[in-house]
């Protein structure tokens, strides 16, 4: 099992429609390979928590770390 923590700044401004847009996106993508966690938007900034598989979390890390 592993857990990863980060913070990211928005590099353009988000309406509150795409803003839960990508939280139910994420939730939905997360379910379909075994992941969990956290994801918190304040001030321009999100930070979230994924967990799950080893393996699973690199992978939805390394696209993250593209976005």
């Amino acid at each position: 099992m592993k857990r990863i923590i980060y913070i990211s700044n928005i590099t353009n401004p988000l309406s509150i429609i795409e803003i839960e847009e990508i939280g139910i996106i994420s939730s939905q993508s997360n379910i379909k390979v075994n992941l969990t966690g956290l994801l918190v938007y304040f001030d321009e900034i999100f930070y979230q928590v994924i967990e799950g598989e080893d393996e699973d979390v690199n992978r939805l890390y390394l696209k993250i770390k593209k976005d």
